[in-house]
């Protein structure tokens, strides 16, 4: 796993569009550090779970995670030895909406919240959004 260097000249990658660098951070010979994109291929079991699931034909929210936590689960038990209920564990529309109710959760309007650039240029949006410095 991880062994493959993926060919990022078949898709349309933003962190190596030379356009995109140049109008977020002024330079367009950086390293793409900024996003959290894989540079390697995904594995074939990936690969076979997401054909199997296209193969449906229907993209929607599901209700049911529990597949989903087990295997979180699982993968902090094996890799960590720390074990998760699953009662604690959440799922999110996306990480940005996940980041502001945690911004609304842990400081008040009008605090400063420190950010840490390079980063996904959404992530300084998401401050003055949430009325924070």
């Amino acid at each position: 796993m991880f062994n493959k260097i993926a060919d990022y000249k078949e898709v349309n990658l933003v962190k190596r569009d030379p356009s995109f660098q140049q109008k977020y951070f002024r330079s367009t010979d950086l390293m793409p550090f900024w996003v959290a994109d894989m540079d390697f291929e995904a594995s074939p079991e990936i690969k076979e779970a997401l054909t199997s699931r296209v193969e449906k034909g229907i993209f929607a929210y599901e209700m049911d995670t529990s597949s989903l936590k087990k295997s979180v689960i699982n993968w902090f038990d094996k890799r960590h030895n720390w074990q998760i209920e699953d009662k604690y564990l959440r799922t999110s529309p996306s990480i940005m909406s996940s980041i502001g109710i945690l911004i609304q959760l842990l400081s008040k309007e009008g605090d400063g919240v420190m950010i840490q650039t390079p980063v996904f240029p959404k992530f300084l949006q998401v401050i003055p959004n949430n009325n924070r410095k």
